[in-house]
């Protein structure tokens, strides 16, 4: 299920993009998650740091470039491997709402843009229901 999008202006840096998306999925779902993961594109120890501080247990943000020997012992923790192979699995999702649910072409501009991908993700959230919702009959 995804809990929250939004369509940014222009081609805003990932990294700004972090603390406000968790921050969203907190107001949205009445509690902070267990577990966040992103790319490399989001990180910054800033970030990192500021998301734990929102009672985000686990982080996992890949640092890029050369990684510190603390560094690399942190990221070969088995939590945060299972986390990247799990946001790995968004990507397939991304890829689904492109293919099947038209967020490959989007009919809409400008303002309009932001009905698009939530119509889209409203109809990919509506199909999952009803998956799970046939499986437990």
């Amino acid at each position: 299920m995804i809990v929250s999008s939004h369509v940014e202006e222009g081609n805003p840096a990932d990294k700004t993009l972090a603390v406000p998306m968790v921050k969203k999925s907190i107001k949205a779902l009445n509690k902070a998650p267990k577990e966040v993961a992103a790319d490399r594109g989001f990180y910054s120890s800033e970030n990192e740091e500021e998301i734990q501080g929102l009672k985000v247990k686990h982080v996992a943000i890949p640092k890029p470039g050369k990684k510190s020997e603390k560094r690399l012992k942190h990221e070969c923790q088995h939590w945060f491997k299972r986390l990247i192979r799990w946001r790995s699995g968004g990507e397939a999702t991304i890829g689904l709402l492109k293919r099947k649910y038209g967020l490959n072409v989007c009919l809409f501009h400008g303002e309009n843009t932001g009905i698009w991908v939530n119509l889209s993700i409203f109809t990919h959230n509506v199909s999952k229901l009803a998956k799970i919702m046939a499986q437990t009959c």
